[in-house]
């Protein structure tokens, strides 16, 4: 039975987590604002601070 060569790189397990953890970190959407529901900028800006830490939109 064959082996994988030990010095293969490793491919990362989920890339959009990877992503999403390090904007967190960095605090990249701290200042968002949130109107309460979908709405354009306009909409939000009137809003308040964002309580949700990540909004995601599938199928983009």
């Amino acid at each position: 039975m064959s082996q994988p060569p030990h010095d293969a790189a490793a491919k990362p397990a989920n890339f959009l987590r990877t992503l999403i953890e390090r904007e967190l970190q960095d605090g990249v959407y701290a200042q968002r604002q949130w109107g309460g529901s979908p709405g354009d900028a306009a909409h939000h800006a009137a809003g308040s601070a964002d309580p949700a830490p990540v909004r995601l939109r599938f199928p983009p």
